[in-house]
């Protein structure tokens, strides 16, 4: 990342001194391994997102098919009816 941003330094030497000191801008090829690393990493933020998502619908369209539907209104009739008739009902 340093080099990206920064860029390479080029020493210059003439005779073992040092003469000039360049600094090159980072490679091309650099940025775009980069930018395809953060795409990756984005992408797979996203598919987990949609994973748990899903996840979540499932179970709660699970815990809708195990029984905590309502019931109709013809058993609700009959049951209160069912009560009543029982002695200790009063």
């Amino acid at each position: 990342m340093d080099r990206l941003i920064d860029g390479e330094e080029e020493v210059i030497e003439r005779d073992g001194v040092v003469v000039e000191v360049r600094r090159r801008p980072g490679d091309v090829r650099l940025l775009l391994f980069h930018l395809k690393r953060l795409e990756d990493g984005r992408r797979a933020r996203a598919n987990m997102a949609a994973a748990v998502t899903l996840q979540r619908l499932a179970r709660r369209d699970g815990a809708a098919d195990a029984g905590s539907n309502w019931p109709d209104a013809e058993k609700v009739e009959k049951l209160r009816a069912e009560l009543q008739a029982m002695p200790d009902a009063g």
